[in-house]
C-alpha cells in the first residue's frame, strides 16, 4: 500500500467514523437522526447495526476487487463507530 493510499484509507476512517457519530444516536437507546434498521419476524425483531451492514459492504467490494481506499475507510469508520455500542451484538430480540 502507497503512502497516498494509507492516508486516504486515514482520512476515509476519521470521515466515517465522524459521519456514523452524527447520524447514530447518543447511545444505544437514543434513535439517531437517521432511523435504525429494525424490523420483525413474528415476534422477534432483527436489528441490522451500522457495523453489520458496513461490513457486508466491505466484504461484498472485496469479491468484486474494487480499489478505492477512502471508501474502504469511510466504511470501516462507520464500522469502528457501531462497535462502540454495547448493545453491538444485540441482534434478534423478543418484540
Amino acid at each position: 500500500m502507497s503512502v497516498l493510499a494509507f492516508a486516504l484509507l486515514f482520512i476515509g476512517t476519521v470521515a466515517g467514523y465522524g459521519i456514523a457519530k452524527f447520524f447514530a444516536g447518543k447511545n444505544e437507546n437514543v434513535q439517531g437522526r437517521w432511523p435504525s434498521i429494525i424490523f420483525r419476524v413474528k415476534e422477534y425483531k432483527v436489528h441490522l447495526h451500522h457495523w453489520m451492514w458496513g461490513s457486508a459492504c466491505i466484504v461484498l467490494l472485496l469479491l468484486m476487487h474494487f480499489r478505492n481506499s477512502i471508501v474502504y475507510g469511510l466504511l470501516i469508520g462507520i464500522v469502528a463507530q457501531g462497535l462502540n455500542y454495547s448493545n453491538r451484538f444485540r441482534i434478534i430480540y423478543k418484540a
